[in-house]
């Protein structure tokens, strides 16, 4: 009684997905120091995660103090808003806003998923592991 401060913390991704809902934001955009997600990171076959779409990232896991918190930030907000969420560097930014770099979620999956990679299996890219980026 009467302490402040002591073990109070405030998850900035979820407050921005949350504040990006309530406001009807038509983007929510996170810019760590990363340049994407993930498949397999660490690992030598490590690739980025350009497209993911909601389906994607049932499947996906990522690293708990790291990229998980994003990657839930931006679901949260791709499933309650129908909008785009975008994953980048902070020093890709114009990119990143551009669309031509980082990891964007969608709703459902576009066009330019499909023409990436034909014959995309949504089994397989449900089990990819995948870690903070």
């Amino acid at each position: 009684c009467g302490r402040w401060g002591g073990g109070a913390r405030v998850d900035k991704d979820s407050c921005s997905a949350l504040v990006g809902i309530a406001g009807h934001a038509q983007r929510l955009v996170v810019l760590p120091y990363v340049c994407a997600g993930m498949r397999h990171f660490g690992t030598p076959q490590a690739t980025a995660l350009t497209h993911l779409d909601l389906d994607d990232l049932s499947g996906l896991r990522f690293s708990a103090g790291s990229m998980a918190p994003k990657v839930e930030a931006c679901r949260r907000f791709v499933a309650a808003t129908g909008q785009v969420a975008t994953i980048g560097a902070l020093s890709d930014a114009g990119a990143v806003f551009a669309g031509t770099a980082g990891t964007t979620i969608t709703a459902h999956p576009t066009r330019q998923d499909a023409r990436q990679t034909p014959g995309r299996s949504r089994a397989g890219a449900s089990r990819a592991r995948s870690g903070p980026s």
